[in-house]
């Protein structure tokens, strides 16, 4: 009989009443009435804040009650209360709940607009209500559960009996199943999880509530959290690990057992396979739910999973890869907490291994990332045993030759991690030295083993020669690590024998095992040497000298081993080095390379002195020419640890400028390249935290050189430091030349006639060097100041240290000076004479004295002069210096007279539009015009272009051709350098000094850059010379200078490209690298057109000279981006077809160079447009295998993505007769089988990478061959 609302409201007010007093009455009548309350509870708010209030109060009373025992011998009646409490607070938190879902629902459909935001405030009231009551009402529930309940239970009653339990974890996984609970709810799901860990422990209902969890785990993945705080309290409440051993039991089963099949027999296959998909899905979700319950089990309680280890472990044959990252962080944090505990081990060491050999391997990429990435935290805490760390090091290198870029870039990282960290030496040693070491140590244990040998009597043992292998050498570096091993290995067993309290083993059981190693040892002491500087005391008794002995030999062989360990990790990183670490300082991957300039940088510290170290460096420095600026900005930082060791820290700033002044210097002393200036230059362009010190170095830098040279440096320099740079001045000056850009303050400009002075009071110096880099100094600052006049006095006292230059003296100093005071008489014109006929002069002195120009005979006999030949390769040498100067004089001089004119044109094409604007309406009248006259227009203003582009070019040629006719005139002595060229340029050069023929060779192409008429004239010796000549110097030099007449001379050069394009596989590879490098450039600047000739280069990819393959690499790395793809895309038809010419390249070489090339081709239409390119080379292959075969390996690289690239393969095929509409007949016999052949398991895996429902889809053909007509425009 249900209850009215006037009876529950009296019964309400009487349970009020006897609420504190009495609160076991109060809970009592409203559980006797508990259905017809909740059900007023949930429809009447008034009621339901008058029960909150009363249920609450009366709970309370009654935990309080209990806990002080008010009252004696009521047990039976806290029994009942606690019941009857569970049950109204099961009930009414699911009033709450359905409350609040169904308010969630409600606020989607919250009626018409005009009401909506009034409803909408008082609807979140109430949520805000009925939320903050249940948080309140799991406070109460928490509270309550936590007591001691089994003390009101008596053994004939058992608690866990109770249904209550069940109905407890059922109300609070309802409330888990309905929230989503975020961050800020933190408070409720700790009363959920304290309320589920203590339900399960006190009723004893693990097994049924595990399987309950792992249901809803199965569905919703942010159970996980919490559940895995309800086993983590459960386990530290009640320290029993019943739940965690059912949780464990019941994921392995569900993850391990075999998926069940569908049992419903359908007749459509694609509703079977929707099926078995829909169920992998669930199982993958409900996998990595799991996975994320034991991750985070494993980072609370990870002491307790370590009985379940091996149970866990066979999860690593789960598909899911979450499962198995799981399973990695498990191992890890074993081994972390395992660290410190001397009785796991065994257990460390085993898990270890598991993840270096089978997690290191995994098939998935993450995984195997995840793995690495751990071991780098492990090293990085010092937590890998020092016996491990060689095996540990193996298999990194062995990832580093990973497929996943991912998976390099973390094996490098911890390489670099295992260098730092490593536990053997901080630096390395010569290798012969570690090995001498090694040898040392293992004598004085072989010696130690003798004499314990002899002490207990067991030294006259056989040597069973059959055990060991017979084929082994004594000498044999090999057979000692191996029979060191087997030493190593069978000391082991001997050294666990040795007891804890030093007392010494049986006899025989020692005399066994020392048989053994006594055997193995006295193999090796024939190879060791015998000296042996081990005490030996007479005195001692038999038994502690013994154990003496014994301890002794113990303690040597853990120094042994050792040394051994470290000799290993050592060469395994030095091989590594030498091999692996050049491809990937030249992959294309960035990650690569830059992880791996964080190990060479790590590695300079260590060992920086071996030659593959050396070569490692400046290949590293060359990454400054990259492209990639993360690249290029890691490099400089690489030059700034490495060579200034710019990142230790100094608090002196002047004495770090002097230190990085110092280093500079070193550099400059040691190698002085391209590379360096270019990272000196990066580096002075930082705009880094670290410019500011490099701009007090610049500071520091320029007293030190206002000392040197005019002393008036205004700051207190250290003389030590300057007693160095002045032994060392020459690369001083040269640092400061480099310098002087960077100086924002222009302080050398005020102290410019200064400069100059001092260097014309240095003039008696024999130092030619000095004075090129002083007079380099000197038009950097005129660059700047080009308001300054330079004394003549100058001019003619350089000149005149030229002439009188001794011929003694370096060739190469001479040329640089002279070509550095003509940079400086250009740039600043003496005052009263030209710069032209100052130089014209200065050639005229050098040429009286050889009394030039003579007779043919008379230079056969005076070539064999030495003195007479150095002034006249100094006269070939200023002659091209000044045709040099002239020419770019000439060309910057037109060039600023077409930019001149060419913005005047901009300028009245601008107003041409503005025109055209004004008189739209007239052009829109006169749209009638026919197609064909705007076509005429177009070309009428492309001739106009091509007009004027051809007057401009004319202007130059006239101007150059200008140059000729005034240097070239007759009794010149460019008239008679040329006529002395006509006859030296024939002749056999071998015979000649190497210097006189490259200065004469270079003269001549100099000369034929200003003449076209002596172009034409010596372009067939000068390719023949290319070939032919004996110096390889001259060929590189030829080769370069052939660029520049590409240039200015195409009509003349063109017709010798093929031989161009030969000078690649000059049988000099320097030669070969400088003709690779000059064609590249010339096509990448679009300065030539690229030819047939193409595949010269692509031969080149995978050279066996690491530069010039590098070169071939990047260059078609950059014209992959040229044009979107299209200017690699064009050429790829003509490489394939002359590749594939006998004799031109192995297969093996072609497959390599097409799957590198066919790597850039991403865009769709391009991959059509090559099938059916490749195709029509197919066909025309008559009875070529050879070229079959590569056209189909082709199309095999091609990733054919989209069903228009099939269809245009299948369309070709024979067999493919009712889509072409062609017979068999159409192929003969021969070219059919041929399709078969070599096309058929293409196009089979083809089909089986596409879709099989877009394969088998027909293609819509139009019912007429012919295709339509567009519609004229006219029409």
């Amino acid at each position: 009989m249900s209850i009215s609302k006037e009876e529950l409201n009296i019964l309400l007010k009487e349970c009020q009443l006897n609420k504190h007093n009495n609160p076991a009455y109060s809970l009592s009548k409203l559980h006797a009435i508990a259905d017809d309350l909740i059900g007023h509870v949930e429809r009447s708010h008034d009621i339901r804040k008058i029960f909150s209030v009363l249920l609450k109060d009366a709970i309370q009373s009654e935990i309080d009650s209990i806990s002080s025992h008010q009252k004696a011998n009521v047990d039976n009646i806290h029994r009942h209360m606690i019941l009857f409490s569970l049950d109204l607070l099961c009930r009414y938190l699911l009033v709450l709940e359905h409350l609040i879902i169904d308010n969630d629902k409600q606020q989607q459909h919250i009626g018409t607009p005009n009401n909506k935001k009034q409803k909408r405030s008082v609807q979140t009231c109430q949520i805000d209500w009925y939320i903050n009551e249940r948080d309140e009402i799991l406070h109460l529930f928490t509270n309550l559960i936590k007591l001691d309940l089994r003390q009101f239970w008596h053994e004939t009653e058992r608690l866990e009996d109770q249904q209550i339990g069940s109905t407890i974890v059922d109300v609070c996984l309802t409330i888990i199943r309905n929230n989503q609970f975020s961050s800020r709810a933190r408070t409720v799901k700790d009363y959920l999880s304290f309320i589920l860990a203590l339900t399960i422990g006190q009723f004893r209902i693990e097994e049924e509530t595990s399987m309950k969890m792992i249901q809803m785990l199965q569905i919703q993945e942010h159970t996980a959290t919490i559940f895995s705080a309800v086993i983590v309290c459960h386990v530290k409440h009640f320290r029993t690990d019943t739940l965690l051993e059912r949780i464990i039991n019941d994921i392995c089963l569900l993850c391990l057992s075999p998926a069940i099949a569908p049992t419903s027999t359908s007749n459509h296959s694609s509703s079977r396979s929707n099926t078995s998909i829909l169920n992998n899905q669930t199982e993958t979700n409900s996998s990595r739910t799991m996975a994320k319950l034991l991750d985070e089990l494993s980072t609370h309680i990870c002491d307790h999973l370590i009985i379940y280890i091996n149970r866990l472990l066979d999860l690593f044959d789960s598909d899911c890869l979450q499962m198995r990252n799981c399973l990695l962080n498990i191992c890890v944090n074993i081994i972390r907490y395992c660290s410190s505990l001397s009785e796991y081990k065994e257990l460390r060491g085993e898990l270890f291994l598991l993840i270096i050999d089978q997690y290191f391997l995994d098939s998935n990429v993450h995984v195997r990332s995840h793995a690495i990435g751990l071991c780098i935290n492990l090293v990085e805490s010092k937590l890998i045993p020092t016996k491990f760390y060689c095996h540990l090091t193996q298999a990194t290198i062995e990832r580093m030759n990973d497929i996943s870029c991912i998976v390099r870039k973390h094996a490098i990282q911890l390489a670099t991690k295992l260098l730092k960290f490593n536990p053997y030496i901080d630096r390395f040693l010569p290798i012969d030295v570690m090995l001498d070491e090694y040898n040392t140590e293992m004598n004085k244990l072989v010696q130690l083993q003798k004499l314990l040998g002899q002490t207990l009597k067991v030294e006259n043992i056989p040597v069973d020669t059959d055990k060991i292998h017979d084929n082994e050498k004594e000498n044999d570096l090999d057979n000692q690590h191996l029979l060191f091993e087997r030493i190593v290995e069978q000391q082991q067993n001997v050294c666990s024998m040795y007891l804890v309290d030093e007392s010494l083993p049986s006899f025989e059981l020692y005399n066994a095992e020392m048989s053994k190693l006594i055997q193995l040892q006295s193999r090796l002491n024939n190879c060791l040497a015998k000296t042996c500087d081990i005490e030996v005391i007479d005195d001692e008794e038999p038994t502690e000298k013994a154990t003496r002995l014994f301890d002794n030999m113990v303690k040597q062989s853990k120094l042994v081993t050792y040394l051994h360990n470290a000799t290993d990790f050592c060469n395994l990183l030095r091989r590594f080095l030498a091999k692996e670490t050049f491809y990937l300082l030249s992959s294309k991957v960035t990650s690569d390379v830059l992880e791996i300039i964080d190990f060479l940088v790590l590695w300079s510290t260590f060992e920086c002195q071996s030659n593959v170290y050396k070569k490692l460096e400046k290949h590293l420095f060359s990454l400054i020419w990259s492209n990639d600026k993360n690249i290029s900005n890691a490099v400089i930082n690489a030059f700034k640890r490495i060579c200034l060791k710019i990142d230790e820290e100094n608090t002196d700033e002047k004495i770090s400028s002097k230190r990085i002044i110092e280093k500079l210097l070193d550099q400059i002393d040691l190698n002085l390249t391209l590379t360096f200036e270019h990272i000196l230059k990066q580096l002075l362009n930082e705009s880094t935290s670290t410019t500011a010190n490099f701009f007090s170095f610049i500071e520091v830098l320029l007293d030190y050189y206002l000392k040197l040279t005019t002393d008036n440096s205004k700051k207190n320099l250290s003389d030590d430091f300057f007693k160095q740079i002045q032994q060392r001045q020459n690369s001083f000056l040269q640092l400061i030349s480099f310098a002087i850009p960077y100086d924002k303050k222009h302080r050398l400009l005020s102290h410019l006639n200064s400069i100059i002075q001092s260097l014309i009071h240095q003039l008696d110096k024999d130092d030619l060097d000095y004075f090129y880099y002083q007079m380099q100094i000197i038009a950097n600052l005129l660059v700047r100041k080009t308001s300054y006049d330079i004394p003549n006095e100058f001019y003619d006292l350089i000149i005149k240290k030229l002439l009188e230059s001794n011929i003694q003296s370096e060739q190469q100093s001479w040329i640089n000076c002279m070509k550095q005071i003509l940079n400086i008489i250009f740039l600043k014109e003496p005052r009263q004479i030209s710069a032209n006929d100052f130089l014209m002069k200065f050639l005229r002195l050098l040429a009286e004295k050889i009394n030039w120009p003579l007779e043919y005979l008379d230079y056969q006999t005076k070539i064999m002069d030495k003195s007479w030949r150095v002034i006249f390769i100094r006269l070939l040498a200023t002659i091209n210096a000044f045709l040099t100067h002239r020419v770019q004089k000439y060309e910057c001089t037109n060039l600023s007279l077409i930019k001149k004119i060419q913005k005047e044109k901009n300028h009245s094409v601008i107003n041409d539009d503005e025109n055209e604007i004004d008189n739209e309406n007239s052009l829109l009248s006169s749209s009638t015009l026919s197609v064909s006259r705007q076509l005429f227009d177009e070309e009428d203003e492309e001739k106009n272009d091509n007009e004027e582009n051809n007057h401009f070019m004319q202007q130059q040629n006239s101007d150059l051709s200008h140059l000729e006719q005034e240097l070239f005139q007759t009794n010149s002595i460019f008239y008679s350098i040329d006529k002395w060229m006509e006859l030296f340029i024939h002749e056999d050069h071998s015979s000649y000094d190497e210097n006189l023929v490259l200065t004469s060779i270079l003269t001549c192409t100099r000369m034929m850059y200003v003449s076209p008429n002596l172009c034409s004239k010596y372009v067939d010796r000068i390719f023949e010379l290319c070939k032919l000549c004996s110096y390889s110097s001259v060929r590189s030099a030829l080769i370069v200078s052939l660029g520049d007449l590409l240039l200015r001379h195409p009509n003349i050069i063109e017709p010798y490209t093929p031989q161009f394009y030969a000078q690649i596989h000059d049988k000099d590879l320097n030669v070969g690298e400088t003709a690779l490098c000059t064609i590249a450039i010339l096509i990448l600047r679009e300065m030539i057109k690229v030819r047939g000739y193409i595949s010269e280069i692509a031969l080149c990819l995978f050279h066996s000279h690491t530069p010039i393959s590098s070169i071939a690499q990047h260059f078609f790395d950059e014209l992959s981006l040229r044009q979107r793809g299209l200017a690699l895309f064009n050429v790829l038809p003509d490489i394939i077809s002359r590749l594939s010419m006998n004799n031109i390249c192995s297969r093996d070489l072609f497959q390599q160079i097409i799957s590198h090339l066919f790597s850039f081709i991403k865009n769709d239409r391009h991959c059509e447009i090559l099938v059916k390119r490749l195709c029509r080379q197919f066909k025309q292959a008559c009875g070529d295998d050879r070229k079959r075969a590569n056209v189909a390996f082709c199309l095999s690289k091609l990733n054919i993505k989209t069903i228009a690239s099939y269809r245009i393969l299948k369309e070709n095929f024979p067999n493919a007769t009712e889509s072409t509409e062609q017979n068999e007949d159409d192929y003969d016999k021969e070219e059919h089988l041929a399709w078969k052949k070599y096309l058929m398991p293409v196009l089979n895996d083809i089909e089986r990478r596409l879709k099989p429902t877009e394969v088998s889809t027909p293609r819509r053909t139009p019912s007429s061959t012919t295709p339509k007509r567009k519609n004229d425009r006219s029409s």
